[in-house]
This record gives C-alpha cells, sequence and structure tokens, in this order.
C-alpha cells in the first residue's frame, strides 16, 4: 500500500519447465486414463471429475513425463454436444439419460491446442417389473449420436497413432 492507500499487487503465475516439451494431451477421470469406451455414468456414479494430463516425448518409448494440465491457465473443458449431460467447471455429471462429448484443450497460442475428447454417457435406469416396448425406428428423435461417434473416432485415432489431434481456429 502506497502513501495514498493504494493497493498494488502483482499477478504470478508459476509454470512447470516441461510445457514446451508437451507433446498430446489426454482425459483422465479419477487418476486414470479414460478408456476407449468413454465415461459411463449410472444412478450411483452421477458424475465424475476429469484431468488433462499432458505428455512430453514419445508415448511407445516409454520415455518423458506426465504433467496434469488441470488448473493450467491455457486449459479449456468444454461440452461440444449432446444431451443430458453437464460440465461444470472440469466435472461432468448425468441425471438421467443421456450422452456427450467433453473436450479439453490446452492452448498453445497462435490459433492452435493440442486437445482430446471423450465420450460421457448414461443409460436409462431400468425398471425390473415393466418389460421395454420396442420403439419405432420411424418415431425416433434425431440425436448427437453420428456426431458424438465420428468424435470418438477422431480422438481414438490421434491416441492410436501417438499424434494429437491438434485443433487450428484459424
Amino acid at each position: 500500500m502506497d502513501q495514498a492507500a493504494d493497493f498494488a499487487g502483482r499477478r504470478m503465475e508459476l509454470v512447470n519447465s516441461g510445457l514446451p516439451d508437451i507433446v498430446r494431451a489426454e482425459i483422465y477421470s479419477g487418476g486414470n486414463p479414460v478408456s476407449s469406451g468413454g465415461i459411463q455414468l449410472n444412478r450411483n456414479k452421477t458424475s465424475a471429475a476429469l484431468q488433462l494430463m499432458g505428455f512430453t516425448g514419445a508415448a511407445s518409448s516409454g520415455s518423458g513425463r506426465i504433467i496434469d494440465l488441470t488448473e493450467a491457465g491455457n486449459v479449456s473443458f468444454t461440452l461440444a454436444a449432446g444431451s443430458g449431460i453437464a460440465l461444470n467447471g472440469r466435472t461432468v455429471s448425468a441425471n438421467s439419460e443421456g450422452s456427450g462429448i467433453v473436450l479439453a484443450s490446452l492452448d498453445l497460442g497462435g490459433g492452435n491446442s493440442l486437445t482430446d475428447g471423450v465420450m460421457v454417457k448414461r443409460d436409462a435406469d431400468k425398471e425390473p417389473e415393466e418389460p421395454e416396448e420396442p420403439e419405432d425406428v420411424d418415431d425416433e428423435k434425431p440425436n448427437c449420436t453420428v456426431m458424438c461417434n465420428l468424435a470418438c473416432i477422431l480422438c481414438n485415432l490421434a491416441r492410436i497413432s501417438n499424434r494429437p489431434l491438434v485443433v487450428d481456429d484459424a
């Protein structure tokens, strides 16, 4: 505080020295990688906390490090598509049946980012006493299934090839 009672402050952010070496990013849940089947929520588990982990070096070589990027200022979590799924910060939840895609991005600057996506699903709670009637396919409402599946295919291809899924906003 100066003589005029004005407050002066400085903002400081600690940055991991390994950030420039990150070659890919991957979404984790509960401290573990998300399987190719995505995150399955249900009556007993209605939410999941997400993390974005950065990998330095090649995944196949076993060299490199894993850096938790979740709290970094240049990381964002986005609900890209779906219904019945909610995203609050980095926690995804569903109180009823639904599915959606959550994307997590590390902004690299210059309009580039490393992005990973996961499918989040919650099936309808089954009532054991009432058998389900088959639905008429002609009356089926459009949903995000095709778009969600395409996004998951892209994310899985990026993981299989050990190459980052780079999104260019330019």
